[in-house]
Formats: C-alpha cells, structure tokens, sequence
C-alpha cells in the first residue's frame, strides 16, 4: 500500500478525559479502530488517522462545532510508511508497580531480562484499546492491586480495554476472572492479551456488554471500574452491586479537581473507604462493601 496519510492530533487541556473524547470522536462517526491513545507531556492525546485530506478536514470541521476549548487540535501530511509506524513510536517498555515491566509486543526484541530483575514481563498489544500502562490511572490501579496480593480469589474487570488490569489480576491470586467492555475489538483485543501472557494457566471470560446490563447474582471479591467518572457515578448500583459483601471496590478515572463532587456522589453507607492514592491528575480510591 502507498500514498499519503493524514494525522489528526486531540490534546485535551483540562478536565476531558481519553474516555469521554473517544465517545465525542465515535459519535462523529469515526470508527474505533482509527482512535490511537496517547499521552503527551503528561496530558492524554488522541491521534487519528485518514486516508485523505478531505476525510481529515471534514472531521476537524465536525469537531470544532463542539467549541471545545480544552482540546487543542492540529492536523499534518505523513507518508505511508511514516502513518504504520508512527503509533507505534509512543509506546515503551515500562515498568509499572513493583511487580511488572509492560513490553509493546513489537519490541520483544529489544526486551532484556537483565536490565528488570525480578520482574514479570507482560506482553501487551494496544491494538486501539485504552490500557497500555503509559496512564497515571492504571499506574495507581496496579498500585491499590498490589496492597491485596493474595487477598482476592475473584475478579471483575470493568471496561476492560487492552485486558492489562486482567493479566496483573491472574498474577496477584485471582483464579476467576471476567472483563467487559462495550466495545467489541477491546473485548477481542484482552482476549488475545490474557492468552498471550497466561496460555492455558489460567482462563478468564471476556465478553461485549454494556454496563447497564450488569447482573447482579454474580459476585467478585474484587471490582475494578478505571473508567470516565460520569459512568462510575451513573452506574454506581450496577459496579458495587458486582461485589461480594466484605469485597472491594476499586475505581479511577477520577480528576482531582473534580474528586470532591466524585466522593458526594459514590461514597455511601454500603461503602468503606480504605486508601486513596492521588497521582498528578488522577485519583484512585479503594473501598470495602460492607
């Protein structure tokens, strides 16, 4: 395949999340599969990709209908061979909690076990899910997880993206997992994810669902939900109803600035706080359902 591509770069300011932006993007009818999420400078980015020049300004035409002001976005030429590896460029191999060092799987190669010991690698294709380990909200989640290594039998990943959360789960005891996403090629992406790290060790069960359709007979010593706080506030009875009494509830995706509100609405008599770990931008909070 030759010829030209054309880059879109989204790069939120303040208070809009990857998850929120991503829902602004597919709602102008861009598919999933283009979406690309990054960090830049600290702050999340979204790039994506068309074929033309007309497909690319007609979306950012689309866009700034919105007046978003907190997102500042820009558009450039690249070649073809410059657009299939430039997504690519922004992923590492990083380590991630005391326990982990994350591996983009197109550099296995240049993995070397020496330089982490004690370590356990985890091999992780984004794909185009939200969930590599590059962000501060799945930095603390990881964190919070390793305060209850062995403590939890079972686990439920909420808006499981790339699957990663499920892979650090089956290392930390978990024995019975299951992750949902309301996107399809997420579901398929954690999937292979799981499978590539755990091989038949350990099954988990992925599948496509929409929160709201949560049943509530199955029960989990552990539930993580690191997505958009709105969805954590909105279906708050569906993710601490998914946990066994004397379980925890663990969530993120929650601004800083925007914790206090979060807390009015989430914390409850059903709920216990535990810890709460506050990173650059992002809180996590872990609870215990009484």
């Amino acid at each position: 395949m030759t010829g030209d591509y054309f880059e879109v770069s989204l790069l939120c300011q303040r208070s809009k999340t990857l998850r929120s932006l991503i829902e602004q993007i597919k709602n102008l009818g861009v598919s999933r599969a283009q979406i690309v999420e990054t960090e830049k400078n600290g702050l999340p980015q979204i790039l994506l990709y068309f074929s033309t020049s007309r497909q690319a300004a007609v979306f950012v035409k689309s866009y700034q209908k919105n007046k978003v002001r907190s997102v500042v976005i820009r558009c450039r030429k690249l070649a073809y061979a410059d657009w299939a590896e430039k997504w690519k460029e922004d992923y590492k191999i990083q380590t991630i909690g005391r326990r982990f060092v994350v591996i983009p799987i197109w550099r296995k190669k240049e993995y070397i076990p020496e330089k982490y010991p004690k370590r356990i690698p985890v091999y992780i294709d984004p794909l185009s899910a939200f969930g590599s380990g590059e962000h501060e909200t799945t930095r603390l989640v990881t964190r919070m997880m390793e305060t209850l290594r062995g403590r939890f039998n079972s686990f439920l990943d909420v808006g499981t993206g790339t699957g990663i959360l499920s892979v650090f789960a089956a290392h930390f005891g978990a024995r019975v997992i299951e992750g949902f996403d309301s996107d399809k090629p997420s579901v398929e992406c954690a999937r292979i994810n799981f499978k590539r790290n755990l091989k038949k060790t350990i099954f988990a069960e992925f599948r496509c669902l929409e929160l709201a359709r949560l049943k509530k007979t199955k029960k989990f010593d552990l539930v993580a939900a690191n997505i958009n706080s709105h969805i954590l506030e909105n279906y708050r009875s569906e993710i601490v109803g998914a946990a066994r009494k004397g379980g925890w509830v663990l969530v993120s995706g929650i601004l800083r600035q925007t914790y206090d509100s979060f807390r009015e609405v989430f914390d409850g008599k059903d709920l216990r706080v535990i810890k709460i770990l506050r990173g650059r931008r992002w809180v996590a909070i872990l609870y215990r359902k009484q």
